[in-house]
């Protein structure tokens, strides 16, 4: 939760931990890749670090590398990707699927008790930023280079 650019990182500066990780809990591991708006990741990140968005796009690209560093690493089978927006907006089917993905029971109570407490949208925090043709150009080279970014757009 909010810190998987830290274990992006990690990970990404030294893969072998993964293999240390798959060695020490003795279970299958499971990794649960949720992605969001960009812009909005962009954004939030600039504000945080106090920085301009062109550095924060270049931060972000340097996770985005870290990521696909990482997922390539993984078998089909622990890897499951998610759109944020996506589940903000029917999180049902998207929980049905990680309790699936994490073989455990779908139980319905659990299921819509789990559903009525997520956000009920997401905040668009780009249109709280200014954001220039090159800043826009440089995070589509991130949708273009990276699939699991693809089909996001600022407006």
């Amino acid at each position: 939760d909010k810190f998987g650019g830290m274990t992006s990182v990690q990970l990404g500066q030294r893969p072998e931990l993964l293999d240390a990780l798959r060695r020490t809990v003795g279970v299958p591991i499971r990794v649960l890749h949720v992605t969001r708006n960009p812009f909005d990741n962009i954004t939030t990140l600039a504000h945080r670090m106090h920085t301009s968005i062109a550095e924060a796009i270049t931060r972000y690209g340097n996770l985005c590398r870290y990521t696909a560093m990482i997922t390539a690493l993984l078998d089909p089978d622990e890897l499951l990707h998610g759109d944020y927006d996506a589940f903000v907006a029917s999180p049902g089917p998207g929980l049905t699927e990680m309790c699936r993905f994490l073989n455990v029971p779908v139980d319905d109570a659990y299921i819509k008790d789990a559903a009525g407490v997520v956000w009920p949208s997401t905040h668009r925090t780009r249109d709280g930023a200014d954001w220039s043709s090159d800043d826009i150009a440089g995070v589509q080279v991130l949708l273009d280079t990276y699939p699991t970014l693809a089909h996001y757009r600022f407006d």
